[in-house]
């Protein structure tokens, strides 16, 4: 396809969606990654490489900057038991079912580790429309939320480390590189504070593509020292907010978007055959039911067993993407899946998001009915 064709196109999608998901309420990074999908028929997934790549870096840094130590630390045992227990139960059904079908053993934990993920991103929008991020329950959600996310990132880390002489030299490179990129940022933020060029965001965005390099020297996924990094920065003060507010402004009005659209390019339809179809239907069963009730059996028993937090947290954990998909992305460019498996991952975390849409609006259509 012609260059400023297939611009003209993207462009068009994405900001279609865009609309239709502030319309209608809907998560707008599932209806970019739902255009990349409608996009997949005409347009090729290698037209989008770099920008894609540096817009799954600003994800996973935002991802990590959200991060919140301090709510971590409220209820840290019982989040950490709801997080582990939302991690594990969509893991071990997707592995049961994945031995079944006789994927090979890595594809398998794979395809357990991509669906046992949750998006932070959506569960911190949702929280915080909710008006539940000062609550005691919302606070409790996003404390269990951020438990997934760092056992997720913590199985891919230990996954795709490549274990060699030079590897552990470039990864004690990027220790040291990390440990002293806070003091350098906090003393180049706080001299240029105000100024309108927003060095701030100039500079992560560097530093996140100086240590992409870094990561892939030391054989690690550059996503998971963005994602280290922005924990490491999360805890700014007093420009957090600020920060945050200029990153979100950048990272999800174009990085983000363009990395879901081509994620959702990257989906081959000509490879699934029936038994690859019968898989992802019991994929996305188990992995539903798996991360629903994990989380709401946690959320239940130990919080008082409150029921309509438990269904809420149950729903909520099952929005599966930035994670789950730079998983089974990264694992085919490694050559670690075949196409089909990353097919079968994509489409089931596209169907878990889309199911749990779906779920929230019924539930609280049920709501407004019953009171009215």
């Amino acid at each position: 396809m012609v260059e400023p064709v297939r611009n003209v196109i993207v462009s068009l999608l994405i900001v279609s969606v865009g609309v239709f998901c502030l319309e209608f309420a809907f998560p707008i990074a599932l209806g970019e990654f739902l255009a990349g999908i409608v996009g997949g028929f005409f347009i090729e997934a290698d037209d989008l490489p770099f920008i894609s790549h540096l817009g799954l870096l600003s994800i996973m840094f935002v991802a990590g900057f959200e991060v919140d130590v301090r709510i971590l630390r409220l209820n840290f045992y019982k989040n950490f038991i709801v997080g582990i227990l939302a991690f594990a139960s969509p893991f071990a059904l997707v592995f049961v079912v994945g031995s079944f079908a006789r994927l090979p053993l890595f594809e398998v934990v794979i395809l357990s580790l991509s669906l046992s993920t949750t998006s932070l991103a959506i569960v911190f929008t949702i929280i915080k429309n909710s008006n539940l991020s000062q609550q005691p329950e919302g606070q409790i959600l996003l404390g269990s939320a951020m438990v997934v996310d760092l056992l997720s990132v913590i199985v891919l880390g230990i996954l795709f480390i490549d274990y060699s002489l030079s590897n552990l030299i470039a990864m004690l490179i990027l220790l040291i590189v990390v440990l002293t990129a806070k003091r350098i940022l906090l003393s180049v933020f706080s001299r240029y504070k105000g100024n309108r060029v927003e060095i701030e965001l100039k500079t992560i965005l560097l530093l996140l593509l100086a240590l992409s390099i870094l990561a892939e020297q030391a054989g690690m996924h550059a996503a998971l020292i963005a994602f280290v990094v922005g924990i490491i920065l999360s805890d700014i003060e007093p420009d957090h907010e600020e920060i945050i507010g200029k990153l979100n402004t950048v990272v999800f009005s174009l990085l983000a978007p363009l990395f879901f659209f081509h994620a959702g390019l990257n989906i081959d339809f000509h490879s699934l055959g029936l038994p690859q179809l019968l898989i992802l239907v019991a994929v996305i069963v188990v992995a539903i039911v798996g991360r629903y009730f994990g989380a709401y059996l946690g959320l239940y028993y130990l919080f008082a067993k409150n029921k309509s937090l438990a269904k809420f947290g149950g729903l909520l954990f099952n929005y599966r993407l930035s994670i789950g998909i730079a998983t089974a992305m990264y694992a085919f460019e490694r050559q670690s899946v075949s196409i089909e498996v990353q097919n079968i991952i994509l489409l089931a975390i596209a169907a878990s998001s889309l199911f749990t849409v779906v779920a929230q609006k019924w539930s609280e259509r049920k709501i407004t009915a019953s009171e009215g």
